[in-house]
């Protein structure tokens, strides 16, 4: 604990409400921030040029959804995946083929079946184009459970 410094403040807009942030580092050496703005549901997101010294003003993608989970994909493409707590209630992912600057039409990866809630994902990357979501979600006996989709982008 000796190293730490003072955390650093990402996003702060009044009236806005962030949070369930998540990062990744693009191979550019970019550190792209995704996170949910409750007010909205809309994704918002920072980028930092210095390693976190640093952010931008926070950029709402126009994403309805929370939380995000960002993953680099080996082709360079850039994935989001993120529930959709709205009906059908889904676990959705987006593309960006420019770093975030801009995204795809949303892809439903599962379709949460008229449950209330379905959520938290985490994606990794099993082989080019192949991918694997964990992620919350409703099980056969009305239960929540931690379930799992694989699936492939073209």
């Amino acid at each position: 604990g000796k190293s730490w410094q003072r955390p650093m403040p990402i996003a702060h807009t009044p009236g806005l409400l962030f949070e369930e942030p998540a990062a990744a580092v693009l191979d550019d050496g970019a550190v792209l921030m995704m996170m949910r703005e409750s007010t909205t549901d809309h994704l918002h997101q920072c980028r930092s040029d210095d390693g976190g010294a640093s952010w931008s003003e926070p950029a709402d993608t126009g994403i309805v959804g929370c939380p995000p989970h960002l993953l680099q994909l080996s082709d360079g493409r850039l994935l989001c995946t993120y529930g959709f707590r709205y009906f059908p209630f889904e676990i959705r992912c987006v593309l960006s083929d420019d770093r975030g600057v801009t995204w795809s039409q949303p892809v439903t990866v599962r379709t949460g079946l008229g449950v209330l809630d379905i959520g938290y994902p985490s994606t990794v990357e099993l082989a080019p184009g192949r991918l694997l979501t964990v992620y919350y979600g409703p099980l056969f006996d009305g239960t929540t459970g931690i379930l799992s989709t694989a699936f492939e982008l073209g």
